[in-house]
């Protein structure tokens, strides 16, 4: 009996119609790969033994509708099955066997709506899932998708979510989850596992409002770079090390959770003593400056382009400060310079030792 079909049709670009297809398959890897004029998915229901689908249906562009998926009760692998259906419009129904869904819709540029997830209990592999679905705005039973342990790059891209689902709750990483979510005004609860939230929202120029971030988070670079309407910044969790990028080009950013100072005024924002690392973690739009704590030891570019006033209060003795005041003017923007770090021997209260012939790109030797 026929198992496989294995690369079977791939690239048949004149087929419009499925063939009706034996029982005994269990592998479709690349089935109909690029077979660019398939309208309509064969009937898979009474294909109970399929464990591979991967590539099945990868770049078959004028497919509309997703094949019915839940008799398939030994699929496991959905990578890249439906990546690149730009005409897909409806989503296929799942199995609960599926472990591996890497990048299975990746490009559907049509779907609005994810398939119901929330049958999907084996579900291990999210990662970039729903990567670049630009009409996406549904979300449907992620919560259940309890092995699941990261998100990276699920949702980037998705620039008509406007509101982020509920996550599942053993998520550890939202690596890049919402990246260039342009139209997200709602973010998610972040689960209390999460430790890294690298690139979570970076560039969704719609948030205004952070989410609380768990107790336990060590990764924060570019959580919200570009996030250009966020006027709020959230309590910083005292176990984060990495805040590189985080607030970087947030230029609308005025206040933060708890805070009884005038707008931009960010001097009474407690940054961790856990930190170690800010490469151009602040924004443009602050108006006095949190105090650097003294295990930061990259502030690269750290406050460069901002419009600071008054005392800056540094305890750091960082490695690396290449470019941190590049752009500042100390004399008109009326800035001194505080604090225990051994830098400021090099710099000066009132950056007289400031490397002028460097354009303010540098102090002496860094």
């Amino acid at each position: 009996p026929v198992t496989s079909l294995e690369n079977t049709f791939a690239y048949c670009t004149n087929l419009t119609t499925p063939p009706v297809l034996p029982s005994t398959i269990t592998n479709m890897s690349f089935a109909f790969d690029s077979c660019t004029k398939l309208t309509k998915a064969p009937d898979l229901s009474n294909c109970t033994k399929i464990t591979n689908l991967y590539y099945a249906f990868y770049r078959c562009t004028a497919l509309t509708t997703g094949p019915d998926l839940s008799k398939c009760t030994s699929l496991t692998n959905m990578r890249w099955a439906f990546e690149g259906c730009t005409s897909l419009t409806t989503a296929p129904k799942l199995p609960s066997s599926v472990t591996d869904m890497y990048l299975a819709f990746y490009g559907c540029t049509k779907l609005t709506a994810t398939p119901d997830l929330s049958n999907c209990v084996n579900l291990e592999n999210l990662s970039s899932t729903f990567k670049n679905c630009t009409s996406l705005k549904t979300v449907i039973g992620l919560n259940k998708c309890t092995k699941v342990t990261s998100l990276g790059s699920t949702f980037e891209n998705c620039a008509s979510l406007t509101t982020a689902p509920q996550l599942p709750p053993n998520i550890t990483s939202l690596s890049s989850t919402f990246k260039d979510c342009k139209s997200l005004t709602s973010p998610p609860i972040i689960p209390s596992k999460v430790t890294s939230m690298g690139g979570t929202f970076q560039n969704c120029t719609s948030l205004k409002t952070p989410p609380v971030l768990p107790n336990g988070l060590t990764s924060m670079g570019s959580t919200f770079n570009c996030c250009s309407s966020l006027t709020t910044a959230p309590i910083i969790p005292n176990t984060v090390t990495n805040m590189n990028y985080t607030f970087n080009g947030c230029n609308n950013l005025k206040t933060y959770v708890g805070s009884k100072d005038p707008d931009g005024d960010f001097s009474n924002y407690k940054i961790p003593d856990s930190v170690t690392s800010m490469s151009r973690a602040l924004s443009g739009s602050l108006t006095y400056a949190p105090t650097i704590p003294a295990n930061v030891k990259d502030m690269d570019s750290l406050f460069c382009g901002t419009q600071l006033t008054g005392t800056i209060t540094i305890h750091a003795n960082p490695t690396d400060y290449q470019y941190a005041f590049l752009g500042i003017d100390f004399a008109k923007q009326k800035i001194t310079l505080a604090g225990t770090s051994t830098m400021l021997d090099e710099i000066g209260a009132t950056g007289d030792n400031y490397c002028a012939t460097c354009n303010g790109q540098c102090f002496n030797n860094h």
